[in-house]
C-alpha cells in the first residue's frame, strides 16, 4: 500500500531513539564506575555520608538496565521482531509502573518531618 515509506521512517526513528537510550545507559554506567573508582570522590563521600558507594552502585545498575533495554529496543526495531519489541514494551511498562508506584508512595508517606529534612541538607 502507500504506507511503506511511513513504516520505514518509523522503524528508523525507533532505532535512533533506542540507540540514544542505549548511549545514555553507557554514559550513566561510565559515570557510576568513575564515581566508584575515583579516590578523591571516595574521600568526599566517606567524610559526609554513611553509605559510601550506594549512589555509585545505583548508577551502575540503572546504566546496565538502560543498556539492556536500549539494546532490546534497537534489535527489535531494526529486525522487526515482534518478540523483542514485546519484551521492550513490557520492560518499559514495568518501569513506568514502578515509577508510578514510587510517586504514589512518596505522596502518601509525606510527613511533617520533611521540613527537618530540608533544614538538615540545606542549612548545614
Amino acid at each position: 500500500m502507500g504506507l511503506g515509506g511511513c513504516y520505514t521512517c518509523i522503524k528508523y526513528l525507533m532505532f535512533a531513539f533506542n540507540f540514544i537510550f542505549w548511549l545514555l545507559g553507557c554514559a550513566i554506567l561510565g559515570v557510576g564506575i568513575w564515581i566508584r573508582i575515583d579516590p578523591t570522590f571516595q574521600m568526599y563521600i566517606d567524610d559526609n555520608f554513611n553509605l559510601p558507594y550506594l549512589g555509585a552502585y545505583i548508577l551502575i545498575g540503572v546504566g546496565v538496565l538502560m543498556m539492556i533495554i536500549g539494546f532490546i529496543g534497537c534489535c527489535g526495531a531494526i529486525r522487526k521482531s515482534q518478540c523483542l519489541l514485546a519484551s521492550f514494551f513490557i520492560c518499559l511498562f514495568i518501569i513506568f509502573a514502578i515509577l508510578l508506584g514510587a510517586g504514589i508512595f512518596a505522596i502518601i508517606s509525606k510527613s511533617n518531618d520533611e521540613l527537618d529534612l530540608v533544614n538538615t541538607f540545606y542549612l548545614k
